[in-house]
């Protein structure tokens, strides 16, 4: 998960990954860690703040050591998705993800309320300018990421004026 994201909508998604996962949970109530309550931060924000800098702590490998192949009471890692923040933007998200495929734990995906219902409505959008499913999904596939914007490629033998 990303640190800027909605608290509201991360428990949001916390709560319905559980239930959807619960068949799989070894513990009815689950222990979850969360990288941004684990790293103290006030000396990014306050340089004269006591404590740790964020450099020294992430040369400790916080998450490394939490997701490690050997800790096996580590269940899955949770990829937290809700609308106030992309967890791909930060560099941290995918380099965790990547640890954690690394030593082989499987990742489930939580996305908000909110996000699901962003997401529907954004293939809706795209969905009224083709043939099928699957023509709007590689439209909406097709954004151009550098400038964060869809582009949409109007096919002339359909485009009709009214």
């Amino acid at each position: 998960h990303a640190w800027g994201e909605d608290l509201v909508e991360l428990q949001d998604a916390l709560e319905l990954c559980i239930k959807q996962h619960k068949h799989k949970l070894r513990r009815e109530d689950p222990v979850i860690w969360l990288c941004w309550l684990a790293l103290y931060q006030a000396k990014a924000v306050y340089p004269a703040a006591r404590g740790p800098t964020i450099a020294a702590q992430i040369e400790k490998d916080p998450f490394g050591s939490v997701i490690k192949k050997t800790n096996p009471s580590i269940e899955a890692m949770v990829a937290v998705h809700t609308t106030r923040e992309d967890m791909y933007r930060r560099l941290w998200c995918p380099k965790e993800l990547f640890d954690a495929i690394r030593a082989r734990k499987e990742i489930w995906m939580a996305p908000s309320t909110e996000y699901t219902q962003s997401l529907v409505e954004y293939f809706q959008f795209w969905r009224k300018f083709t043939l099928d499913d699957e023509e709007a999904i590689r439209l909406w596939a097709d954004g151009d990421s550098r400038s964060n914007c869809m582009s949409l490629r109007v096919d002339t033998e359909r485009a009709k004026c009214s």
